[in-house]
């Protein structure tokens, strides 16, 4: 349980976006998060993760909603970048190359429900699934490993956030909010001391 949340409240305004901040309510935020390893060989391993939070607002003490008052409409708004669910899981797998050292290669898919950015509930964070692989190999000697790796394969778009404007950009609650897309392919070469 959260006493005299302090937030900071994203409003549009005559001249940009506003910004204030209020203590606005107390919130309660319960949930459950479970992850395990499993080896399937002994050179290969399942990893996986599982998350699910539920939060609530309580004794309201701000116009949340920015409608005028305070009243249920407020307690029922759901709380920023709160995620219900989260899930993931990957697989791990090791080789020995011998005298020329050793091999892994990971791949991981995760995913993240969709989250309310702004406290009145206009602004979003989408749903998002992310697919990300790598390659790494590690010389014998221990003292350098070369990876290449690819992020986002699935080519997704997220948001860094979503804040309302103002009437001279769009109207009343209109939101444009900042892209981020596409893959990232690259690679690093490590060295040891």
């Amino acid at each position: 349980r959260m006493k005299d949340l302090q937030r900071e409240i994203n409003l549009p305004g005559p001249l940009g976006v506003s910004q204030v901040i209020r203590n606005t309510a107390d919130a309660t935020i319960q949930g459950v998060e479970a992850e395990g390893q499993f080896f399937i060989l002994p050179n290969l391993v399942l990893s996986g993760q599982l998350g699910y939070v539920h939060g609530q607002y309580r004794n309201v003490r701000f116009d949340i909603s920015g409608d005028g008052v305070i009243n249920g409409i407020d307690r029922d708004l759901k709380l920023p970048r709160l995620s219900p669910w989260t899930y993931g899981a990957g697989l791990t797998y090791d080789q020995a190359l011998g005298a020329l050292g050793s091999a892994t290669a990971r791949v991981d898919f995760t995913h993240r429900d969709t989250a309310r950015f702004t406290d009145n509930n206009v602004g979003f964070l989408p749903a998002a699934d992310m697919l990300d692989a790598s390659l790494t190999y590690n010389a014998a000697s221990r003292k350098w490993r070369l990876s290449a790796y690819a992020r986002n394969l699935l080519n997704e778009v997220t948001y860094g956030g979503d804040t309302p404007l103002t009437v001279a950009f769009g109207g009343p609650g209109a939101s444009l909010s900042p892209l981020n897309k596409g893959r990232v392919i690259g690679g690093e070469f490590a060295l040891n001391f």
